[in-house]
């Protein structure tokens, strides 16, 4: 894996425009905080946990360590969604594959096992200030009190995560690429979404797992400064990328005019 450290927003924009040793095909992800791995939510909570066996399992190879990707809670939980989501106008979700089905459920909220991209840097930067605001005010941007109070920039920074997502990556079974749009993902077309899977035995990061496989060097980490998060979320907005255009309904119209707000008396 590649490490960048920047010094400005300025400077990722600069690192976009360099074209000599990029990938082709890069897909991108916005982290709140630049500690944060590559891991799915639904393996987040025992993230940690998972880590500490795999690392007892290389001193003694006889300890078992399993990722549990299959289990069967998440599967009645996938079931059901389905079954709650069935007949509800705007989505006729048994018209939609099982993958299709999960991405959807994803965009909405679901503990998936599913990984978000973008094919944007520029989104995916967007979501990481987004976040890091978020964190740094004690949720009152997504609550919506961010408005009239004092606003706390975000001292940590954040993190853009860049794949080159070139076809030796993908692995049947183990490691997949899902880009495929369905006329009901609104929220996936709006984002330029696509998700990555990872199902394994042992490695629940996707960072670590492709270290582990010798593709480690398809990684870049990206550390911008959390300090410029609203100089940078004022010209994301310029470039339309906002909680409107990316979540086009209520709720995202809702959120950009707070944000606006914010940012116009910061």
């Amino acid at each position: 894996m590649v490490e960048r450290r920047l010094v400005s927003w300025d400077e990722y924009k600069a690192e976009l425009r360099q074209k000599d040793g990029a990938p082709l095909d890069p897909i991108y992800r916005g982290h709140g905080k630049a500690t944060w791995a590559l891991v799915p939510p639904s393996k987040r909570p025992r993230f940690d946990q998972l880590r500490r066996r795999s690392e007892r399992a290389q001193e003694n190879p006889e300890f078992a360590v399993c990722a549990d990707y299959a289990s069967p809670v998440f599967d009645g939980q996938l079931k059901y969604f389905k079954r709650l989501a069935t007949g509800l106008p705007g989505a006729d979700v048994t018209r939609l594959s099982d993958d299709d089905i999960e991405a959807l459920a994803r965009h909405n909220g679901l503990c998936s096992n599913l990984l978000d991209w973008t094919i944007s840097p520029y989104i995916a930067a967007f979501f990481a200030f987004t976040v890091a605001l978020d964190l740094s005010n004690d949720g009152r941007l997504t609550a919506g009190t961010l408005n009239l109070s004092a606003i706390c920039l975000p001292i940590e920074p954040v993190a853009i995560w860049r794949l080159g997502a070139r076809p030796d990556l993908w692995v049947g079974g183990e490691f997949e690429l899902l880009s495929d749009l369905t006329a009901v993902n609104r929220w996936q077309k709006s984002q330029d979404g696509v998700f990555t899977r990872l199902r394994h035995n042992e490695f629940a990061c996707a960072a670590e797992y492709l270290e582990s496989i010798g593709k480690g060097d398809a990684l870049t980490c990206f550390e911008v400064p959390g300090g410029g998060a609203l100089s940078a979320l004022d010209e994301l907005n310029d470039m339309r990328i906002n909680f409107a255009n990316l979540f086009p309904d209520l709720r995202g119209a809702a959120l950009q005019a707070n944000l606006v707000s914010a940012l116009k008396l910061a």
